[in-house]
């Protein structure tokens, strides 16, 4: 099991965003200055695990799928640099 699904509290790095746990199989990705940056879910498939990221839209007030990953760490990077 990965420690990003063992971490009750959001894990924050100097200059990085904060990743929450939303339950076992979805993080909230907050921004340096804690706005909500979007969601990434876990979902299973015949291949393996992958991580969709969604982006969330102020202006629309929504979530935009951005796509899917094979890290973790890549989807929470997508959200990060969009």
């Amino acid at each position: 099991m990965t420690d990003h699904i063992l971490t009750a509290t959001p894990v924050r790095r100097p200059g990085m965003d904060a990743v929450v746990p939303l339950g076992l199989s979805r993080w909230r990705v907050l921004t340096p200055g804690g706005a909500v940056a979007g969601l990434v879910e876990e979902q299973s498939t015949d291949q393996g695990l992958r991580y969709r990221a969604l982006r969330y839209r102020w202006s629309a007030r929504c979530f935009q799928d951005v796509g899917g990953f094979w890290s973790f760490a890549d989807a929470v990077a997508t959200l990060r640099n969009g």
